[in-house]
């Protein structure tokens, strides 16, 4: 067969493959990144850099910072030093307080109206403007030289939901605490027969230990005083300060305690 050519078919553009029509069109719309990059990011680069290289360098003088002083380098120091590690916490923490108690062994009322009557031992207290309770408290074998007569009120002032483990009326809140006296030499303090003891042959008053105050909780105490050691027994009286005050409850070994205690201080 023999193919004709005409004008028209001369005059037509030659066609291109579409890989060379992609690589211009690729070449004229994208062009290549500069790979010199803008200036700040090599700064940057350079800041880190040495950075890294300060860190370095600095690294052995801060691990020394981060060891235990020794002992001399401690006393050269002109204040205290914070960092001075678990090791020596102890020396500079306050110890904890230590307390020996006695709660009393013989417990005696006297009414100074009826001055004949023997009312004996037992655990009930009363005390107030003709009454007053002597206790002998047994002194803690153990502990310091200084002691206090504590009151701790109970923690619930109903007893099966109707009783009261504590009367009071008026003023309670000025409650004096006497260290009695043998009024017969030949007989010495720890000898005192609470149980058969009248008013009329009370022991005499010694010193005044203190006041507490029965509404203050958790607890009140006297002044500190020297604990006595010579016959390791000491006997005080209760007694109201104010008039129109009353005090009467049980004194019962109990958990938790409430009452009077002996405290010797360790």
């Amino acid at each position: 067969m023999t193919l004709h050519y005409t004008d028209k078919d001369e005059e037509r553009m030659p066609l291109t493959s579409p890989t060379d029509t992609d690589s211009q069109d690729q070449g004229t719309l994208y062009e290549s990144p500069n790979a010199d990059g803008p200036p700040y990011l090599l700064w940057a680069c350079l800041l880190v850099a040495v950075l890294s290289t300060f860190n370095v360098v600095l690294l052995p003088f801060s691990l020394h910072g981060a060891l235990p002083l020794t002992p001399q380098e401690l006393e050269n120091l002109p204040y205290v030093d914070q960092r001075m590690g678990l090791n020596r916490l102890a020396a500079f923490a306050p110890s904890t307080q230590t307390y020996y108690r006695s709660q009393p062994d013989q417990i005696a009322r006297l009414n100074g109206k009826y001055k004949n009557a023997v009312y004996g031992t037992g655990t009930q207290v009363v005390f107030s403007t003709t009454d007053v309770t002597l206790m002998r408290f047994v002194v803690p074998p153990h502990g310091g030289y200084m002691c206090n007569v504590a009151w701790y009120p109970p923690q619930h002032n109903t007893m099966h939901g109707r009783t009261k483990v504590l009367e009071t009326e008026g003023d309670v809140s000025q409650i004096e605490v006497w260290s009695v006296i043998a009024f017969n030499s030949s007989i010495p303090l720890p000898k005192l027969d609470l149980d058969t003891m009248s008013w009329g042959d009370r022991p005499i008053r010694g010193e005044l230990l203190g006041t507490l105050n029965l509404n203050s909780t958790p607890n009140a105490t006297t002044v500190d005083f020297a604990c006595p050691f010579s016959d390791m027994v000491l006997i005080v009286e209760l007694r109201c300060l104010i008039p129109r005050c009353y005090v009467k409850f049980n004194q019962i070994p109990a958990i938790p305690a409430y009452g009077f205690e002996l405290v010797r201080h360790a």
